[in-house]
């Protein structure tokens, strides 16, 4: 079994100065692989900040966490990873999902979403590896005889990101690796699996084989409450971005938090996505984040490898009198040992 591999989520919500030398760190040590670069409206532009990531890396890999096939023309989209794979010598990672983010800022839609990421993933690779002009025409992306300028170094792997049924499938049918998001035990991962492995029984000859990652809401504290509380925030992040399919996946909220999502617009600031997070029940934070002690999060990800996850994302979560350096520093130097020990064991 490949060695299970540790990325770090990049929210883009920090100043570059802060930001900068926690890369640097990671990138000269052995404990995180993959910086996961988030496309948060309207926060710091992920293009930018994978390109300078690019530049101050030699060793990590950079993929976006995640954009999707409307905020910008999915060709552009391509193109900008392509660039991105130039600049790092091959190191990108193109993440995809439905988004949300930003849409009714900016009045778009989100019709078809499975669609439009399938249409994107196959424009995408014919843009990768075509020299000539050509032209590509789906139900939600279309593209008019043209091509990129340029190649990148070797074929960029694609990700998707998801919660729901159809692009858990999809993931499954057609992308180099599935981000099960936010589930990481009980019946709300099981129900993902069993829908990413029906995606495989359809997957298409010639792919390599699928390889599963686990986007999670991480605390590492001493306080096991005080990391329980940290999280709150991401899961209610996830509870409304998926609000249109919560009661399909089983989720059933309390009828305040329902109320709320349904007459206040999406927003990441904290008077609007606290108030939501005060709401998320317990039994909530335990199908949905790594929080507690050192220990816990250790034996947590370890029940992940054992459902054959080989990557974890985390995006960190830093309790009160805590910084994100002090948290990420646990993850490297406790948990992510445990878990390679209790791995090789």
């Amino acid at each position: 079994m490949a060695a299970f591999t540790f990325g770090l989520a990049v929210p883009n919500d920090e100043p570059f100065d802060e930001l900068l030398p926690r890369v640097r760190r990671l990138d000269a040590g052995s404990g995180i692989d993959r910086l996961w670069v988030a496309d948060e409206r309207f926060r710091r532009d992920p293009w930018v900040t994978m390109g300078l990531l690019a530049a101050e890396t030699r060793r990590l890999e950079l993929a976006t966490a995640v954009t999707d096939p409307y905020i910008r023309h999915p060709a552009l989209t391509a193109n900008a990873i392509a660039t991105v794979a130039d600049a790092s010598g091959g190191r990108a990672i193109l993440g995809l999902g439905a988004g949300a983010s930003g849409f009714g800022a900016l009045s778009i839609e989100r019709p078809a979403p499975a669609t439009a990421i399938r249409e994107t993933i196959e424009l995408s690779r014919r843009l990768w590896s075509s020299t000539g002009a050509f032209s590509y025409e789906g139900r939600q992306v279309s593209f008019k005889d043209s091509r990129l300028g340029f190649l990148p170094p070797a074929p960029i792997p694609i990700w998707i990101a998801g919660r729901g049924p159809q692009i858990l499938e999809l993931a499954g049918e057609l992308a180099d690796g599935v981000l099960v998001a936010s589930f990481v035990d009980g019946p709300l991962l099981e129900h993902s699996l069993e829908r990413v492995a029906a995606g495989e029984s359809r997957r298409r000859p010639g792919l390599r084989p699928l390889e599963r990652a686990s986007w999670a809401y991480v605390a590492i504290d001493p306080d096991r409450e005080a990391a329980r509380t940290a999280v709150r925030t991401g899961i209610a992040v996830a509870m409304w971005g998926s609000r249109p399919i919560v009661k399909q996946l089983g989720i059933e909220l309390p009828a305040e938090l329902t109320q709320l999502m349904e007459e206040t617009a999406y927003s990441v600031e904290h008077d609007v996505i606290g108030r939501a997070a005060a709401l998320i029940p317990e039994w909530l934070i335990d199908q949905c984040s790594i929080a507690g002690t050192a220990e816990e999060c250790a034996e947590k990800i370890g029940r992940l490898a054992g459902h054959g996850f080989g990557h974890l994302a985390a995006w960190i979560f830093p309790t009160p009198g805590r910084s994100l350096d002090q948290m990420v520093d646990d993850l490297v130097e406790q948990v992510i040992p445990a878990v390679r020990t209790t791995a090789t064991g």
